[in-house]
């Protein structure tokens, strides 16, 4: 009875050692990091475009990180993150880049242009392990409501870019996906002005 004792106590003194001296593995967050834009927008000229939010498709609206490792399967990185979901970091980054845009409706009596973001696909792909790849695409739907009342679409486009890692690690990979975005960006708010 005293030897099953003693080595009950033993066996628990390891776990608890084991447990106090075994490292902790945070959780990192981070946020979309953009360099200035190279189109510049006059911000005046989307105030009569009503645009709300940034929509996300399944699985990209979720704060973890995503990796996909074939065709068909993804897997969630649970210890790296977004701060801050993915569609309100791109409604500021619009809002506060290229902005300006009619969010009051009331005052506006509905405006005559909407625009309409979503994000269509952000994640690490590691389908070919010799080239890592940053990705992400948007779609951008540009409509103008006619004096009749009907609906004209002057823009439906999807952006993507596809940008190689130098390393598989997380920190090339939140570099990787603001430099797509900030192309995505620049091309698609260039197509929004010939477009207007």
């Amino acid at each position: 009875m005293k030897t099953k004792r003693t080595m009950l106590v033993c066996l628990l003194c390891l776990l608890l050692t084991g447990c106090f001296s075994s490292k902790y593995i945070g959780r990192r967050q981070y946020l979309f990091d953009l360099p200035e834009s190279s189109v510049k927008t006059n911000k005046s000229c989307m105030r009569d475009i009503y645009f709300d939010c940034v929509e996300v498709n399944a699985p990209f609206d979720q704060l973890n990180f995503l990796y996909r490792i074939s065709s068909a399967r993804y897997i969630i990185d649970y210890y790296n993150g977004f701060l801050v979901s993915p569609s309100e970091q791109l409604g500021s980054i619009l809002e506060s880049r290229y902005g300006n845009f009619n969010r009051d409706l009331i005052k506006s009596f509905g405006p005559k242009k909407k625009l309409q973001v979503k994000l269509i696909e952000l994640y690490a792909d590691y389908r070919n392990s010799n080239d890592p790849r940053g990705v992400i695409a948007m779609q951008f739907v540009l409509t103008k409501t006619t004096d009749d009342n009907k609906t004209k679409v002057l823009l439906d486009r999807v952006f993507s870019a596809r940008i190689p890692l130098r390393e598989k690690n997380t920190d090339y990979l939140i570099r990787a996906w603001s430099h797509g975005l900030q192309n995505v960006l620049d091309r698609a708010l260039g197509s929004l002005k010939n477009n207007y």
